[in-house]
């Protein structure tokens, strides 16, 4: 979707997983300019990772530690 024409304003950002257990990945799209909307998701996501609560959910789910710090 994001390499036609549609997706000419978008940027992918992050480290990429593609088929196996995650598909084609997930991912949020946010205007340019909420920056502020931006750095909570950011945090929270950051926070998650730091607090092993990504790791907790990966394994609770996956079956495996699937957090990666990339």
């Amino acid at each position: 979707m994001l390499e036609g024409d549609l997706g000419e304003d978008f940027t992918r950002v992050g480290p990429g997983f593609a088929r196996g257990i995650f598909g084609n990945g997930v991912g949020v799209g946010l205007r340019k300019e909420d920056t502020a909307l931006k750095e909570k998701f950011n945090a929270a996501i950051q926070s998650a990772l730091d607090d092993g609560t990504v790791s907790e959910l990966a394994i609770e789910w996956f079956g495996f530690d699937s957090a990666t710090t990339d």
